[in-house]
């Protein structure tokens, strides 16, 4: 005869996470949050928080300032905290000797992200270039990175197992309303010398890249075109 039942709780070990702005009072990229955070608990076998978008309401997102929200997930508790909207202005980038990690799930395991950023600050730039060890453009420390080549907008392809980044996602459809072809590829550093570039996150939106490895990037009047229409009306 038993003596009683102990409940067993299973301990995730991951954190998955996301970074929600918060815009003139709305989330306008809410479901596409919510769907990633959903496919990134599915990918390391973790239940998906229930009522997400309730718990999002209940913070009275109104007349309050614009700003950003953290939300992070482990299995069993649902943290959301507020940070302010990180700045646009013009970025100075440095391509980073960490390898990118391959970092197809968005969590908090982000060390080499955290390094390259760190190292990046120590040269006097902004954020971090991560490539892939065969030294392919991958992404940034926080971010998704495009450049132009000619008439065609480069983004380094998911396969090179990058962030499915949303801010991507949406430059790439603007990208197909304003008549650029997108190009998804494996591409060396070196294709990015004397290119327009920019960056994009879901929070900053498109954010124009000034320098980078300490040389100035010509600038182009379709990043201003694609950051003025990032975001939804």
């Amino acid at each position: 005869m038993l003596a009683g039942r102990h409940m067993c709780r299973r301990v995730f070990m991951t954190t998955v996470y996301e970074t929600i702005r918060v815009r003139n009072g709305r989330l306008p990229f809410i479901d596409r949050h919510i769907e990633r955070l959903r496919g990134g608990c599915a990918a390391v076998g973790m239940p998906p928080p229930k009522a997400l978008g309730a718990r999002l309401d209940e913070l009275g997102l109104g007349d309050r300032p614009d700003r950003a929200l953290r939300v992070e997930w482990d299995g069993s508790t649902l943290d959301i905290s507020e940070r302010p909207v990180p700045s646009t202005a013009p970025l100075a980038l440095v391509t980073s000797s960490v390898p990118h990690p391959g970092y197809a799930v968005k969590t908090t395991a982000r060390t080499a992200f955290e390094q390259a950023q760190a190292e990046a600050r120590q040269n006097g730039a902004d954020e971090g270039l991560l490539l892939t060890a065969d030294g392919a453009v991958a992404e940034g420390t926080l971010f998704a990175i495009c450049w132009f080549e000619g008439a065609v907008l480069r983004v380094p392809s998911l396969d090179l197992g990058i962030l499915p980044s949303i801010g991507r996602d949406r430059v790439i459809e603007l990208a197909g309303q304003i008549g650029l072809d997108v190009e998804p590829g494996c591409f060396a550093r070196e294709l990015l010398e004397g290119r327009p570039a920019f960056i994009t996150t879901s929070v900053r939106g498109v954010v124009g890249v000034a320098m980078l490895d300490g040389v100035r990037v010509p600038h182009d009047p379709r990043i201003k075109q694609l950051r003025d229409a990032f975001w939804p009306s």
